[in-house]
């Protein structure tokens, strides 16, 4: 299965946000290579014991990967990572350098 992934960009950051209910922290691996940002994880299936009938299983389960490229402009040494409420949000800065700088016009 897929997460569904949105990625928007602000002045400073570049944002991906990724829909991950019942995924827990440590069943997630992000990784950045190469301009690469990769989400790996595994969605465990709610079955317990062997006894459990389920008359129908509609929601996703299982391993995912998902793996996109990132501008040259972010920063790969400020990536931040948080998951809360089933919404994994990983915040890209971009690089000083590349951010657009604010000229004020003086008048004489």
């Amino acid at each position: 299965w897929l997460p569904p992934v949105d990625i928007y960009e602000t002045e400073s950051d570049v944002v991906l946000v990724a829909e991950l209910p019942g995924v827990k922290e440590e069943e997630l691996d992000i990784q950045m290579t190469e301009g690469v940002l990769t989400l790996k994880g595994d969605k465990k299936y709610p079955i317990e014991g062997e006894g459990d009938n389920y008359y129908r299983l509609e929601r996703s389960y299982g391993k995912f990967n998902r793996s996109f490229t990132i501008p040259s402009t972010v920063d790969v040494n400020s990536v931040k990572a948080s998951l809360k409420e089933g919404l994994l949000k990983i915040t890209l800065k971009k690089r000083t350098e590349i951010q657009p700088k604010i000229i004020k016009v003086e008048t004489e």
